[in-house]
């Protein structure tokens, strides 16, 4: 039996039956990056729900990645040349299932050679990605990385996908140069997992960010400005993720566990996200500002990009511009628990009605069942 399918045309011979098998290949270990996590990790219970059987494929392995996370340069090539035969013949495999979803660059590095060999097989391909990865990234770059990076792989794909999913309208923009058949699907918070922060009447507030290695620069640009405050109100600074020097502030740096993550946000009072206005932070989804919010404590954020959109100003939050914005919105939050809470229960709502992974993955399902042709309903997304 010819295992093809059409867009638009029933594919129920590959099933045999109502489901949808849809494979989708991400580049990290399984809950290990917070763009997979909050996509496609995440939406793959509730898509099972409507229909849609999810089958992830991760490139890394937990060794390459820790290769990788300790830059063990010699030690991650080698595992990604070990890797990649047994994961090529994986994802070609994928050709049997009704479409394939291609996180990113789901194989690090290289042209989309097997991308473009399911293409030719007649599997619709829908790249997603959440980031402004046809740029290069921010701290530097040089020749060998780019060949080996393939950035054009990305307008590539996008001519040659079935759908482009991204994760606000800004990446969309970059999308329509290449294809009219584009979808955007925000990065999501799952409100059963995040549950509310429970009240916390302590005198001294506590000012939170959550990140990584790769964001770990924008927070250590806003210490200073924290030093400063320091010297007019009292608060305490949780950096999540990251190490940074706290000195001239009281507080800690943890590292982040998927194990712990919710439980330590519910430490924080007030939740920032500062960001400099380049065109690789205008592509950003904004989840720091969404965890924070989900969880009901509001959320400081650089007007850079979508955030105004996710943290609408003086209803979950306070969007600035400048130290003095900065500065002046902080020291309100810090002197006012009223308002705080009033802010991060309207925050919470927001996600709920806006950006939740319960609210997303029944429009989610729905176009990929249309995708494949086993649609019942139209929906637009």
């Amino acid at each position: 039996m010819e295992q093809t399918a059409v867009l638009g045309k029933s594919s129920s011979a590959r099933t045999g039956n109502d489901r949808v098998r849809v494979v989708c290949a991400l580049p990290y270990a399984l809950d290990s990056a917070p763009g997979q996590r909050y996509r496609w990790e995440q939406w793959a219970p509730g898509l099972r729900q409507h229909g849609v059987d999810i089958e992830l494929l991760p490139f890394c392995t937990p060794a390459l990645e820790a290769a990788r996370e300790a830059k063990r340069k010699a030690a991650a090539v080698f595992l990604f040349m070990s890797r990649w035969p047994y994961w090529a013949r994986e994802f070609l495999s994928a050709r049997n299932a009704d479409a394939v979803i291609v996180f990113r660059n789901a194989a690090l590095a290289g042209p989309p050679l097997l991308e473009l060999a399911v293409v030719a097989a007649g599997t619709p391909l829908i790249y997603d990605f959440d980031d402004a990865i046809y740029l290069p990234p921010e701290g530097g770059d040089n020749l060998i990385r780019r060949i080996v990076r393939c950035d054009w792989r990305v307008g590539t794909l996008c001519r040659h996908a079935s759908l482009v999913s991204v994760g606000n309208p800004i990446l969309e923009e970059y999308a329509k140069r290449f294809t009219s058949r584009t979808a955007v699907w925000p990065t999501t918070i799952s409100m059963e997992a995040y549950t509310e922060r429970p009240s916390n009447s302590t005198s001294c507030p506590i000012i939170g960010w959550t990140g990584s290695r790769s964001t770990a620069q924008y927070f250590e640009s806003m210490l200073p400005l924290l030093r400063e405050l320091r010297r007019e109100a009292s608060f305490r600074v949780l950096a999540v993720g990251a190490q940074f020097d706290l000195s001239g502030l009281e507080g800690e740096c943890v590292p982040w566990t998927a194990s712990t993550e919710v439980p330590t946000l519910h430490r924080m009072d007030i939740g920032v996200m500062p960001l400099p206005d380049t065109p690789w932070a205008r592509g950003k989804c904004a989840l720091k500002a969404l965890q924070y919010l989900a969880v009901g404590i509001p959320a400081v954020v650089s007007d850079v990009g979508v955030s105004a959109q996710v943290v609408p100003h003086e209803t979950c939050g306070f969007v600035v511009r400048t130290p003095d914005q900065w500065k002046r919105r902080l020291l309100e939050l810090i002197g006012d628990p009223t308002l705080r809470r009033r802010l991060g229960y309207a925050g919470r709502e927001h996600v709920r009605r806006s950006y939740s992974a319960e609210s997303w993955t029944p429009k989610i399902a729905s176009t990929l069942r249309n995708l494949v042709g086993k649609g019942i309903t139209s929906h637009a997304c």
